[in-house]
């Protein structure tokens, strides 16, 4: 019989990465990351919820089209913004879970 410990097998993200952060600071960053994500989606599912209400509304005559366009317009630029601004956020949380320190 061997006498060499045997070491658990990796079955959580935090032990195949292996970034030399404590639990604490692990459980940190997935919970910003979470956040970070749900209000990201959140925004972008709202503004393209916009959109396809304006659509419908066009469709049955209760608004005009430039003002469906208009709309639509908004709410791409909008849901663009959110992407865009979000995506240095991403990247610094990327970066945690991903670069070996």
């Amino acid at each position: 019989a061997s006498s060499e410990p045997v070491k658990a097998s990796p079955f959580n993200m935090a032990e195949l990465v292996n970034n030399g952060s404590s639990i604490e600071e692990w459980n940190k960053q997935v919970d910003e990351t979470e956040k970070l994500y749900i209000n990201t989606e959140a925004f972008s599912v709202l503004f393209i919820g916009m959109a396809i209400i304006s659509v419908i509304l066009l469709v049955r005559g209760f608004i005009d089209f430039h003002i469906a366009i208009s709309i639509g317009v908004i709410c791409f630029t909008l849901t663009a913004l959110v992407q865009v601004f979000s995506a240095p956020k991403y990247r610094e949380k990327i970066k945690f879970f991903v670069k070996k320190r």
